[in-house]
């Protein structure tokens, strides 16, 4: 499986690639993303070059610029892409929200579609959709008790045990099994992703004027449903326009089902993409870079100008989500390439087992990016990883608040100073996370809960923020605990004394740690991350790109 990113104009889409072949391009259903087709992935990939595209403002795609987008907008978009693919003509196979864009697409850009492959068509009367309109899709508000992820653990979870999710009556419940929670806590944390714009894909499915769309497109179309989807109800009653299929129950069976359908007709072969390259980058650019163990997320802020970048390694455990703001006034006065180190947030590598062989991941991937690294910033917990890039770089090392605690204290951190967000079927590990993001901002070390470990300010508890980094941590819940493994194990504070030239510690306002860690520890003041990113400049204008 591959993963990455187009350009197209100022917004970029994410996929997810496998096979080789014609081109089928998946688009998913609202709310969720791409992910939601690993399974027929799998399957279709055997025999085709299956691309999975998050739609506008889901997933990592970034939304159109658009204050009221139509299902039209949404496949000019789709055109758009089979353009950056290289891609005259593909199969589109969509789903629910993405059926409707597939057939809107068939509708405006007839030659551009082999065929529209529809698992589950959205029709919906009048008044149908204007209920759905004003009471289904209620708004996501993060609330500063993180109530609002238990809400919506259940809303999502509702939502296959009832359609409407909102009319949980005996007459509208679903025919189908409750998914596994892998599957539940994938689609929480992709609904989370798009917070509250997760109504916009949706609000625009709802107002297509589905039938006649089905009724003007001359390019071929296949409208399919499954027993136990939430549309299979209301195939029966869609039009005979187009040639209509009752698939197998089973995703994987009816994929297989899907497959031979496609394969009676012809669509062109994508060139393949290339790999991507620093020398290439172009402001605020995202990728995903190989490692050779996996990809990892990376993105830029600013402009290079042929400048080197400041290498920021994201918090770990965490993400770039929680910290683009304070990344975006780096940025102002210096590039910045943040990465998701192993295992963290959209890095999808599985276990490094050690710091030093995470950092060892991230040189890899930034070498075969060809990305120079001359400066690398450490935040929290990932300074110790900056720490090692830097050392095997020769670059200068920046270190926001580094967790360089003695050894004694580490000793009780690996016992304590960590959480268990495996899923639970109840959504039970949902406040764990929000707790733990909260509590670390109250006291240091969170779990000791008392007067004398109360930092010294209340900041950081903005419940955007907060949902930001929770979303982070979601979306490889196995990864946490291990994580903190990883980082209470590393003798950061040892290590620091070892290479203090061409190390700089930042004394920022509000660290975390700073009453933790070892003595000695030489810091220089900064106001805020405007003043780090001048900082940065001063120090990397005169050195060699």
């Amino acid at each position: 499986m591959r993963r990455g990113y187009l350009r197209i104009g100022d917004r970029h889409v994410h996929y997810r690639r496998t096979g080789q072949g014609p081109a089928v391009i998946l688009l998913h259903a609202s709310p969720v993303s791409g992910a939601m087709f690993l399974e027929q992935l799998e399957v279709f990939g055997r025999h085709f070059d299956a691309i999975a595209i998050d739609t506008p403002g889901y997933g990592l795609s970034t939304p159109l610029d658009h204050q009221k987008p139509e299902i039209a907008d949404y496949a000019d978009a789709v055109v758009e892409t089979l353009d950056a693919l290289g891609l005259d003509r593909a199969i589109l196979y969509g789903r629910h929200t993405g059926a409707s864009i597939a057939v809107e697409t068939a509708r405006r850009h007839p030659s551009r579609v082999a065929l529209a492959l529809c698992d589950g068509y959205p029709v919906f009367t009048p008044g149908e959709s204007e209920r759905y309109l004003t009471q289904y899709l209620v708004p996501v508000e993060p609330q500063w008790d993180g109530s609002h992820l238990a809400f919506w653990w259940l809303r999502y979870r509702d939502q296959h045990v009832f359609w409407p999710w909102d009319l949980q009556q005996t007459a509208y419940r679903a025919d189908t099994d409750l998914p596994d929670v892998d599957f539940l806590h994938r689609g929480f944390t992709q609904i989370m992703m798009a917070g509250d714009g997760y109504r916009t894909a949706y609000a625009a499915a709802f107002r297509h004027d589905s039938i006649p769309a089905l009724q003007e497109t001359r390019a071929p179309v296949m409208l399919t449903a499954r027993p136990g989807d939430s549309l299979y109800g209301a195939f029966a009653t869609v039009p005979e326009l187009h040639p209509k299929r009752e698939l197998p129950r089973d995703t994987i069976e009816a994929a297989h089902a899907e497959v031979a359908i496609m394969q009676t007709v012809s669509a062109s072969v994508a060139p393949a993409e290339p790999a991507p390259a620093w020398a290439d980058a172009q402001t605020d650019g995202r990728y995903m870079l190989p490692c050779g163990q996996g990809t990892l997320h990376a993105r830029l802020f600013g402009t290079p100008n042929g400048r080197p970048p400041l290498v920021v390694v994201a918090p770990l455990p965490g993400g770039i989500g929680g910290i683009e703001d304070h990344l975006a006034e780096i940025a102002r006065s210096w590039p910045v390439l943040a990465v998701e180190a192993p295992g963290q947030a959209d890095s999808e590598t599985g276990d490094p087992g050690s710091i030093e062989t995470s950092a060892a991941w991230i040189r890899q991937a930034l070498d075969a990016f060809g990305c120079p690294i001359r400066a690398v910033l450490g935040w929290e917990g990932s300074a110790a990883l900056a720490l090692e890039i830097a050392a095997a770089s020769g670059a200068s090392a920046f270190l926001f608040d580094p967790p360089a605690i003695p050894p004694a204290l580490r000793d009780a951190f690996l016992d304590r100073y960590t959480a268990d967000l495996t899923p639970h079927v109840d959504g039970r590990h949902v406040p764990v996370a929000w707790s733990l993001l909260r509590d670390e901002r109250l006291w240091a070390p969170f779990y000791h809960r008392v007067r004398s470990a109360a930092l010294p300010a209340v900041v950081g508890l903005d419940a955007t923020l907060l949902h930001r980094k929770a979303v982070d941590l979601f979306k490889q819940p196995a990864m946490l605990a291990p994580s903190y493994r990883q980082l209470w194990s590393y003798p950061l504070a040892e290590r620091l004394a070892e290479r203090r030239d061409g190390t700089i510690v930042l004394a920022m306002p509000h660290d975390r740690f700073a009453g933790l860690c070892v003595e000695g520890i030489a810091r220089r003041a900064v106001a805020d991350f405007a003043g780090l990113g001048a900082l940065v400049a001063k120090t990397l204008s005169g050195r060699p790109g």
